[in-house]
């Protein structure tokens, strides 16, 4: 029998360790890059909700139909672009791009 030393951990604890220190060395030099298209993201659903807060308030305010058309005109585009950065914000955690 082989004598055990108390001090040292197990192989496999040194080969999980290992690993670890290998994954966040890895996403810790790639960090900055793999946030960016996930701010720029939130910062266009920010802007695009300040746009339709802005136009449902003028849509309470003016009651002429032809007022009416014209900001529901304006309105849908960005109801559309909001909607699709925020189902592409929520596919992955890198903001939807897959890195291998």
């Amino acid at each position: 029998m082989t004598p055990v030393d108390p001090l040292r951990p197990p192989s496999w604890a040194i080969g999980q360790v290992r690993d670890r220190l290998q994954f966040l060395a890895e996403f810790r030099s790639d960090w900055p890059h793999v946030e960016v298209s996930r701010f720029h993201r939130a910062l266009s659903v920010f802007v695009s909700s300040v746009a339709i807060a802005l136009v449902a308030a003028e849509t309470v305010r003016h009651h002429r139909p032809a007022e009416i058309t014209i900001l529901a005109a304006v309105l849908l585009p960005h109801c559309a672009i909001a909607t699709l950065l925020v189902r592409r914000m929520g596919r992955s955690p890198h903001g939807g791009e897959h890195r291998g």
